[in-house]
């Protein structure tokens, strides 16, 4: 699967980026590309942003800021209902997030579906742009997670 290899395989990364949580957001694909669009929490400056790298310039960009804080702590609930894989009416999964900002201020969210996560970082003006900002935080959700950096809770 094309997600499963280190991004530095196919383009040279600066460091800063390597130690940060990354997921692509380009079409799966197995044929290389010219670009790769992804979505980068930025640990060091602690935003959640888009980005580009070029496969030939061997470069990146940094792209449009997003949600202003980057997730430092995430706790997944899982109730019995999803663990057996079955659909049950409502949210499922919950999250409780502490983010960060880059002064240091720290905003949690307690146990909350996404979209009251979204709606609380929105009243509380850390979104940039609501509707690009979910697809952005389900994706750094994912690649925590693949990363192995959510802890996992049965609620």
């Amino acid at each position: 699967m094309p997600w499963d290899f280190p991004l530095t395989q196919f383009v040279i990364i600066r460091e800063e980026l390597q130690s940060n949580v990354v997921e692509v957001l380009s079409p799966q694909t197995f044929a290389p590309k010219e670009s790769y669009d992804l979505v980068v929490a930025h640990l060091s400056s602690k935003k959640i942003r888009d980005a580009t790298i070029y496969r030939k310039e061997k470069k990146g960009k940094d792209g449009v800021e997003y949600i202003e804080h980057a997730p430092t702590r995430i706790v997944k609930y899982v109730n019995s209902i999803a663990r057996a894989g079955m659909i049950a009416s409502g949210n499922v999964l919950k999250y409780d997030i502490t983010f960060e900002s880059l002064n240091g201020i720290r905003f949690e969210t307690g146990i909350s579906s996404v979209e009251d996560i979204l709606s609380l970082l929105r009243s509380n003006g850390h979104i940039y742009n609501p509707r690009i900002a979910e697809s952005h935080l389900m994706a750094i959700l994912n690649a925590c997670y693949r990363e192995e950096r959510v802890e996992i809770k049965s609620g």
